[in-house]
Parts: structure tokens; sequence; C-alpha cells
């Protein structure tokens, strides 16, 4: 019995060492079996002179041919080992079942590095790669996500794709451009009406430049130019637009009657605290004819007060040299303290002083920007006047109605 136990384990051994002799004579050429192959091969050629030499050339570039293989599946078998891909996954036996690598290695602080999106991975298949960065697993090249900036603005698509073409194809095919004098215009551009703009004109227009219909980029600015001169904007019409339908928006002169755009009109502001810009509604050309009387209203007003009251305010507000008028220019709530007086006498009838702007400007088409407007009055004293001038009429009201009671009214004893 114990015979046939070794004579199996014999033959088991036998067995075994065949299998590995066949398994070396299937596997690709070692470098002997081509060192053999190439002896064989010169043996059977002819024996003359250059046979040798033939030989040897043969062989050694059968040589090179192998070891050329073996670098390459050398080099080949490093890159995969060493790409970022595999570099990312921390390579099998460091990572766990979820992903991180689980083989402290060093110490220093870690760090979470995710695959980059350029990687073609399978979103459930990402897996996140905790490094120690100690030198023995440096982290690749161009893993660390880009950081998003906080806190960025989220802006319309319309404000930001700059493609207005849907638009404007609707405004030149639904709206015709002209103004009151027949003269007609072609469109250039338009683009969304910023809302700073829009806010402005809602001053008088509260309904047409909706705050969301500003932020949502619903109202357009159209650059336009006269037909005879097509490549000069010299005019800008606003309209609003839904995607489907489009409409002008505009609004009546106060003075001339005249349909302008609003952007056509004068825009104002007063002294702090209620300095904001707003619109009046009025255009230019109508303005210069206020510029050229208010400035001898507002004497006549000064020099013929209907009660005392009024007087005192008058000579307490001071000179008036800039452009005023209570319908186009709407004194703030918070102002209205100081431009009005009770006239008790007159069945507590209001009494509206002068209030005259800070500042006058008005938008111009052609270069997209303000233009600035001298809000000084026809006959008014210039910038570097206004004091004496001033003591000039104080002068002359002390020596008509007496110092003492002037005085009392500019102190509000009185």
């Amino acid at each position: 019995m114990q015979s046939n136990r070794q004579d199996t384990r014999a033959r088991s051994r036998s067995g075994s060492r065949e299998r590995r002799s066949g398994s070396r004579e299937n596997s690709p050429r070692s470098l002997a079996s081509i060192k053999a192959q190439a002896i064989a091969a010169s043996a059977s050629s002819n024996d003359n002179s250059n046979s040798s030499f033939s030989k040897n050339i043969t062989s050694s570039q059968t040589l090179n041919q192998s070891q050329q293989q073996q670098q390459s599946s050398t080099t080949s078998a490093s890159n995969r080992t060493n790409s970022p891909l595999n570099s990312a996954r921390g390579l099998s036996s460091g990572i766990s079942s979820t992903g991180t690598f689980s083989k402290s290695a060093g110490s220093g602080e870690k760090r979470i590095v995710t695959t980059p999106e350029d990687i073609s991975i399978p979103d459930n298949k990402r897996r996140k790669v905790e490094y120690v960065p100690d030198g023995k697993l440096p982290i690749p090249d161009g893993l660390l996500p880009p950081k998003s900036p906080k806190n960025s603005p989220r802006i319309s698509p319309k404000m930001t794709t700059g493609d207005f073409s849907a638009a404007k194809a609707s405004f030149e095919a639904n709206l015709t451009l002209e103004d009151d004098d027949g003269n007609q215009y072609c469109i250039v551009s338009c683009e969304p009406l910023s809302v700073e703009r829009g806010l402005v004109y809602a001053s008088v227009d509260a309904e047409s430049f909706d705050k969301e219909k500003l932020s949502s980029g619903g109202i357009y600015s159209i650059s336009a130019a006269n037909k005879e001169d097509p490549e000069t904007v010299c005019k800008e019409f606003i309209a609003s637009y839904d995607g489907e339908n489009c409409e002008l928006i505009t609004r009546d002169c106060e003075i001339t009657c005249q349909c302008c755009s609003h952007s056509e009109m004068i825009e104002y502001r007063f002294e702090d605290p209620c300095g904001e810009w707003q619109l009046a509604p009025v255009c230019q050309e109508a303005l210069q004819g206020y510029i050229d009387y208010k400035f001898k209203a507002w004497r006549q007003q000064l020099d013929n007060p209907s009660c005392e009251a009024e007087f005192r305010r008058l000579l307490q507000n001071g000179l008036v040299a800039k452009i005023y008028d209570r319908m186009l220019f709407k004194t703030p709530e918070g102002l209205k303290g100081k431009y009005e007086v009770i006239d008790e006498k007159n069945n507590n009838k209001v009494i509206h002083l002068p209030h005259p702007v800070t500042e006058l400007r008005i938008w111009n088409a052609g270069k997209k920007g303000y233009d600035t407007m001298d809000p000084r009055l026809t006959g008014a004293p210039g910038d570097g006047e206004e004091e004496s001038y001033w003591e000039g009429v104080l002068k002359s009201f002390r020596d008509e109605r007496g110092a003492e009671y002037i005085d009392g009214l500019l102190e509000g004893k009185r």
C-alpha cells in the first residue's frame, strides 16, 4: 500500500513537471529560445565568408526586437500604475469598500481629492481618495477641482448671452420707428435696458418699468440711426419684449405734448439726503424756455410775498440760481418741510416755495452715456458771484424795511 502511494506521488510530481515544461514551451519566446533559433538558422545557411556576418546581423536584430518588446511592455505597465486615474483611485490594495485610502503613511495634514471631471468614469464609480502629503503618496497634478467664487451673483440668461437676434427681428418686423417730425429710423443694435436706468424712469412710469420686467430682461434699449445715415446712432427707443410680442414705451412731454422716449427726458436730483436721480417728464428743448424766465419769477415772489411766513422762508432758503418747478421737479417728502409754508391768514393755504435742483443730465444715445446739463437760470449770478449778489439783496431789504426786522426773520425770531 505504501509503495502504491509513493508511485502515485512520483507520477503526480512528474506530471506537474511536464505541465510546467509544456507551459514554458507555449509561453512567449524567451531570450534563450531566440538565441537557439538564431544559431540553428545560421547552421543551415551557406558556408561562405559572408554567411557568418549575415548570421550575426540577423541574431542581433532579433535580440533588439525582443528587448524592445520587453521594454515596451514594462513601460506600459508602469504607465498604467502611475496614471492619474490609478493615482486617484489610490491603487486597489489601499482602497477600502467606501473608496477611502485606508492605509496610513506617515504624518501630516490630510487632504480629500476627487477625480477630475475630464476622466471618463461613471458617477457611481467615482471615489474620494484620502492622501497623506508626506512625499510617499504624492497628489497627482490636476486632480484638485477648481474653486467656484463665493456669493457669485445669479444673472438672468437673457442678460448674459448677448444674443438678442430674436428680439431685434421682432422689433424690425412689428415696430415703426419714427419721431413726431416724420423722420424714420432703422435699428442698429438692441440690448436689455439696465435696471439702474429703468428704475429712474419708473419714478414717472412705474407700470411700464416694472422691476420684475427689468430684472428678467423684458425691456429693451434700441439704438437707432436715421435711415439717411444708417451708420450713425442718434436716437434710442425703448420697447418691451416677452419673447413673442413687442411694444414701444413712450411718454408725452408735459410742456410740448411731444411723444418721445423716456431717455430723451431730463433727469434731475436734489440735495442730500434726497439725492437719488429722478426723471422729469420734459424734453430738453422745452426745458430751455423754463430756464429763461424762472429767475425773474423767483425775484417777483421774493419782492412780493403773500404773507410774512412766506417771506421769512424765502429769506432763510437764500438765493435761487438753478432751475426749479414743483410740477416737473417734484420735491421729495423728506424735503417738503423746507419748501412749504402755511398761510394761516388765508384759510391755512399751502404755499410752495422754489426748490432748485442740484444737477441735471440727459442720456446720449450715440455714446451710450450721460451728458451733464447746466441748470443755471438765465439772469442768475455765476458761481463766483452768488455770495456777493445775495448780500446785495439783503442789504436792499434792510435799507427798505429795517435791519432789525430782516435779521429777525433770518434768525427765525419773528
